[in-house]
């Protein structure tokens, strides 16, 4: 049954980028899917993932977009100024943090602890809870990974941070209002504007049937 559930869930992402041309099927989109699938029918679930990727504010980023190259970027300097010492660390170990912020940032935390509680935040406050979230994982864990090599390091951030942390889920929440308060006095909450806004976002018509140019093979 969970394997048929993961087949349809799937299927249903790759039809969702059928209607959205533009867009077409983004890696990790099955997993927001699933998310919807808990509490919406197919075809509500459907329509609020089609919301969410029309709306400014919490169109997700897609593999390669000028928004998930910028969300990175601002990572990075909230990274150096609010955990400098951390910062150093990674570097150090050679850890990029490009690695684990793409998935975070394209599937919105969903496989990360807590989806549904954070979610709610999200919906409300829209794009602020992802870049207090990525802040709030790494000022948790702060001891941790400054003890962990790149080995440890890549695990950590890979596998471990997935399953249930030590903190009680409403320390974990508070930690996140923490952190989108200071990121507010900081004045980073979220990453400068695009110098080209149009850029990151879906212009085309939904729904139509659009023809791919043809290419040649040689």
């Amino acid at each position: 049954m969970e394997k048929l559930e993961t087949i349809l869930v799937s299927e249903w992402a790759e039809i969702t980028a059928k209607y959205a041309q533009e867009v077409r099927y983004c890696q990790g989109r099955n997993q927001v899917v699933a998310v919807l699938f808990m509490f919406l029918s197919e075809e509500d679930a459907f329509w609020a993932l089609a919301q969410l990727m029309t709306d400014q504010k919490h169109t997700p980023c897609m593999v390669g977009s000028p928004k998930l190259l910028r969300f990175q970027a601002h990572h990075e300097h909230i990274l150096g100024r609010a955990l400098p010492k951390l910062k150093r660390h990674m570097d150090k170990e050679q850890m990029s943090t490009g690695i684990h912020t793409t998935k975070w940032f394209l599937q919105c935390f969903t496989d990360r602890t807590l989806p549904l509680k954070l979610w709610d935040t999200y919906i409300l406050d829209s794009e602020h809870v992802l870049m207090a979230m990525t802040h709030t994982v790494l000022t948790v864990h702060k001891k941790c990974f400054l003890k962990l090599p790149l080995e440890g390091l890549w695990e950590f951030l890979q596998d471990t941070l997935s399953q249930s942390w030590a903190l009680e889920d409403n320390v974990v929440l508070r930690q996140l209002q923490a952190s989108m308060a200071e990121l507010r006095r900081m004045k980073c909450d979220l990453p400068p504007q695009a110098k080209r806004a149009l850029s990151e976002l879906h212009l085309a018509p939904w729904g139509l049937d659009v023809p791919r140019k043809a290419t040649s093979v040689t």
